[in-house]
C-alpha cells in the first residue's frame, strides 16, 4: 500500500491513493495519530464511495467532514487521485453543525445555529473573540444557496472571521452522513494565534455592465445591457465570440479579463466558465439589476497570490502551526498550476481546490482564502 502519512508541528496529514483498499489496522492506527484534532477533514479527489470508508475514523468527540475536490496540494505535492486527511492543531476546540440544505438557509436559522454551536463550546455568542474564534464553512451540491449562507452566517456573527470553500457534485459528508446540497459549519475556538485571509489575483477595471436577464439561478446570464449577454461582454472584454463559443470551462475560466461585483469596495468574482449560444454561465450567482464590473488578471497572478498567503503568515508574528487553505479551481488548473501548487508546498501551506470561495459576507470564486494557525509554543 502506498501511504504518505507526515507528521507537521501540531498537524497531522494523510495522502491515501483512492484505489487503495482502507483496511481496519490502518484507520485504527491513524486515528490515534488524530486524537488530539477536534476536527478532521477528507479532501477527497479519488472515485465516489473511496472516503466514506472513513466514517469509522473518528474519536469520542470528534467530527469528520468529507469534501469532494479535484486536488490538493501539502508539504508532499499535489494530490490529483486519491485523498488527504487534515486535522486540526493541539488546542483548537470545534463545534460543528449542518445545514441539511442550503435552499432553506434564513438569517433566522443562521443565527439560530450560530446559537448552537456556541452553546456545543459552553460559550454565549456575545462572548465570542474574533482573536480566538473562527467559522469555517463547507458548502456543496449544484442548487445554489452559497451567496445567502455566506451572508446570513456573517451578519449572525458580525466580528468573527469567516472563511471556506464551495463545491460542485455529489455534497458534502458531516459524519458519515451526506447532505448533497447542503452546507457544514464549524465554530472553532482556539488557544493558538490565527490569522484568516483572502487573496484575489485580479484589479477592478471602471467598466460597467448591468445584468438586465438572467435565469432563477443566477447562474445563466441571458442579457446585459439590454443586449445579448455573450455579445457584450465579448464586445467589453474585447475578445472574440468564436474564440469562446464550445471552449472548455477550464480554458475560458483563463480569460485575462472577467467579471465581478462590488461589496464594500471589495471585488466578488463571478467568472464565464461557458459561452453557449447568446448566453453566458457564471461561476457565482447574480440576479436581474446586479451591477458588474471587469477585472483583469495580474500580470504575475502567482506571485500576488503567494506574497497574499505569506503576508497572512506574516502577521501572526510566530512560526505557523497549520494551514487550510482554499483555491478556486482556475488557479490550479491553467498553465501556472504547478508553479503555484510549487508555490503552496513550499510554504507548508495546505491546499484543497474549490469552485467559490466564502470570506466574511460574500462568496467569491477567484482567488484563494483560508486560515493559518500560529505555533503556541513559541
Amino acid at each position: 500500500m502506498a501511504l504518505y502519512l507526515r507528521q507537521l508541528p501540531e498537524a497531522v496529514q494523510l495522502v491515501l491513493p483512492s484505489d487503495d483498499r482502507l483496511g481496519v489496522d490502518l484507520i485504527s492506527d491513524f486515528a490515534a495519530r488524530m486524537a488530539g484534532s477536534a476536527l478532521l477533514v477528507v479532501w477527497d479527489s479519488g472515485e465516489e464511495g473511496v472516503a466514506d470508508r472513513l466514517a469509522g475514523l473518528p474519536n469520542a468527540g470528534q467530527h469528520v467532514v468529507v469534501v469532494p475536490t479535484g486536488c490538493s496540494i501539502g508539504p508532499d505535492g499535489m494530490c490529483d487521485d486519491g485523498l488527504r486527511v487534515v486535522g486540526t492543531p493541539a488546542g483548537v476546540r470545534a463545534a460543528v453543525r449542518s445545514f441539511p440544505s442550503l435552499g432553506r438557509v434564513t438569517y433566522a436559522r443562521a443565527e439560530a445555529m450560530l446559537r448552537a454551536l456556541a452553546g456545543d463550546l459552553g460559550r454565549s455568542v456575545d462572548l465570542l473573540d474574533p482573536e480566538r474564534h473562527a467559522l469555517m464553512c463547507f458548502a456543496g451540491g449544484s442548487g445554489g444557496g452559497a451567496e445567502l449562507l455566506a451572508a446570513a452566517l456573517a451578519t449572525a456573527a458580525s466580528n468573527l472571521p469567516l472563511v471556506g470553500g464551495s463545491f460542485l457534485g455529489r455534497g458534502i459528508s458531516l459524519d458519515g452522513t451526506w447532505r448533497r446540497n447542503g452546507a457544514v459549519v464549524a465554530l472553532l475556538e482556539s488557544e493558538v494565534p490565527l490569522a484568516p485571509f483572502l487573496v484575489q489575483p485580479f484589479h477592478l477595471t471602471s467598466v460597467r455592465t448591468v445584468v438586465t436577464a438572467c435565469d432563477a439561478s443566477g447562474h445563466l446570464v441571458e442579457q446585459l445591457d439590454g443586449f445579448p449577454a455573450a455579445q457584450r461582454f465579448c464586445e467589453l472584454a474585447e475578445v472574440a465570440p468564436d474564440a469562446l463559443l464550445g471552449s472548455p470551462a477550464k480554458l475560458v475560466r483563463q480569460l485575462p479579463i472577467q467579471l465581478a461585483w462590488v461589496v464594500a469596495g471589495r471585488a466578488v468574482a463571478r467568472p464565464v466558465v461557458s459561452v453557449h449560444g447568446e448566453t453566458l454561465t457564471l461561476q457565482g450567482a447574480v440576479h436581474r439589476g446586479t451591477v458588474l464590473r471587469l477585472v483583469e488578471r495580474d500580470p504575475d497572478a502567482v506571485g500576488t497570490l503567494l506574497a497574499g498567503v505569506r503576508r497572512a503568515i506574516a502577521t501572526l508574528a510566530v512560526p505557523p502551526a497549520a494551514s487550510w487553505t482554499f483555491a478556486c479551481r482556475s488557479l490550479l488548473e491553467g498553465g501556472d498550476a504547478p508553479v503555484m501548487a510549487e508555490g503552496l508546498q513550499q510554504l507548508g501551506v495546505m491546499t484543497c481546490r474549490s469552485d467559490g470561495l466564502f470570506h466574511g459576507p460574500v462568496h467569491t470564486c477567484g482567488g484563494i482564502a483560508g486560515l493559518v494557525w500560529g505555533d503556541g509554543g513559541n
